[in-house]
């Protein structure tokens, strides 16, 4: 399967892409992300040569979503939800198997 001559889509760049978007700067969601300034701005441009679609609108006064992007928002969000729904439930499986084995 090909996906148009696009590269295959990075879930990291999506945690990224939502980081900038609910922090509202590339400077913001750099740091709660461990990365560099650099990383996330590159990071950020390589999601949107994926997708084919600017995410976001660049001025001086900053970062402002496109309707593309507050639709990939939105669909990182659940996706994000999802993968913490697996993991708690994973968690929580986790314990009962461990309980079980006690007895």
């Amino acid at each position: 399967m090909t996906n148009g001559g696009r590269s295959k889509l990075d879930w990291d760049r999506l945690k990224v892409f939502q980081a900038v978007a609910e922090t509202g700067s590339i400077n913001a969601a750099a740091g709660p992300l461990a990365m560099s300034y650099n990383k996330v701005s590159k990071d950020l441009e390589a999601l949107e040569r994926t997708l084919g679609h600017q995410l976001f609108d660049r001025s001086n006064r900053g970062l402002e979503l496109t309707a593309v992007g507050e639709d990939i928002l939105r669909s990182a969000r659940s996706m994000a939800d999802t993968v913490q729904a697996i993991v708690d439930r994973a968690g929580k499986q986790l314990v009962v198997c461990r309980y079980s084995f006690r007895q």
